[in-house]
């Protein structure tokens, strides 16, 4: 073979490879033949499509729809919870408390650490239970019929723990309850007739306990027409009791004072409709035979000395505990 038919055998050759490289160029790949030219990327999934399946219960779907949003936002408390609570509902307790955990870290709400207890509990652990519970009450807890009445608590429920957490969550959910102090004008609670002591009837009393034992609301109806109300409680930062009286002839009274050898004693300032501010006292004595008595005084010389201005005496209709 002789130089010149080497040289064009390699320039025929050349040629050849450039064609098919251009054809292969210019030939629709596999992806392209499979999805016609301008077709739209699907949408991900949004937080308030995950929470439709969420809302319907369908926790299979749920919880693979907050998967997918929790990859895509990794800082959506609201999407970990929901994740949790979807594993929970399947059952899947590992992946709930991962997801409970993920969102505690994020927002450190007391309700998803409560969730984190109902997690532990039905995964067998107890003591990460107690745990949790306690970091809810910390937090703010305070719902003792819900914690008594849920089932997801059944594998811990007769862990001596669980009764005195409960306990722990009524006290900060009705702590005047529970508070001695807040607990000493109680001798004033009730329905009362209210008379004279001639016996004559001045009119009638009802006293109620309101927030949960924090306040003393008084309703008084005179026999002669008119009345009032008093909103009275114990202000545990001032350590006194206070009582704030209106009347129907828009006088205000406000007292402050202390339970003290047995009798709730009170001092304040009368502000009539003129303006006059007048300094009164008032004594309320519970009695042994389970009347009270309230004794009122007043100053005409700004304290410098007193009188009575009435002196009554309750008998109960029907005492309220």
């Amino acid at each position: 073979m002789t130089r010149y038919s080497r040289t064009v055998r390699r320039v025929l050759a050349f040629g050849l490879c450039v064609t098919l490289a251009l054809v292969v160029a210019a030939s629709p790949s596999r992806a392209s033949a499979k999805e016609p030219k301008g077709a739209a990327t699907p949408a991900a999934i949004t937080f308030d499509e995950a929470n439709k399946h969420y809302q319907a219960q369908d926790w299979p779907a749920a919880a693979a729809a907050f998967e997918k949003v929790v990859a895509r936002e990794p800082e959506n408390v609201r999407a970990w919870y929901r994740l949790g609570v979807s594993y929970q509902k399947l059952e899947r307790y590992e992946p709930a408390i991962a997801a409970y955990r993920r969102a505690e870290a994020i927002g450190h709400n007391p309700t998803v650490m409560y969730n984190l207890a109902t997690a532990y509990s039905r995964a067998g652990s107890a003591d990460s239970a107690f745990a949790w519970l306690g970091r809810a009450v910390d937090g703010g807890f305070v719902q003792p019929d819900r914690l008594e009445a849920d089932a997801d608590f059944t594998p811990i429920r007769t862990d001596a723990r669980f009764a005195s957490t409960v306990e722990r969550v009524r006290r900060a959910a009705t702590p005047c309850a529970y508070s001695v102090e807040a607990r000493q004008f109680d001798f004033w609670v009730g329905s009362w007739e209210v008379r004279t002591p001639q016996g004559d009837l001045a009119g009638t009393n009802d006293i109620r306990l309101g927030a949960d034992g924090c306040v003393l609301v008084e309703n008084w109806k005179s026999s002669q027409g008119g009345g009032g109300q008093s909103l009275n409680f114990y202000d545990a930062d001032a350590k006194l009791w206070r009582q704030i009286w209106v009347d129907a002839g828009a006088e205000v009274t406000r007292f402050e004072g202390s339970f003290t050898e047995g009798q709730m004693r009170f001092k304040g300032e009368r502000v009539s409709k003129t303006g006059e501010r007048i300094p009164v006292k008032m004594t309320f004595t519970p009695l042994p035979d389970g009347r009270v008595r309230q004794m009122g005084e007043v100053s005409k010389d700004k304290s410098k000395s007193w009188s009575v201005e009435y002196d009554l005496y309750y008998v109960p209709v029907r005492r309220d505990g």
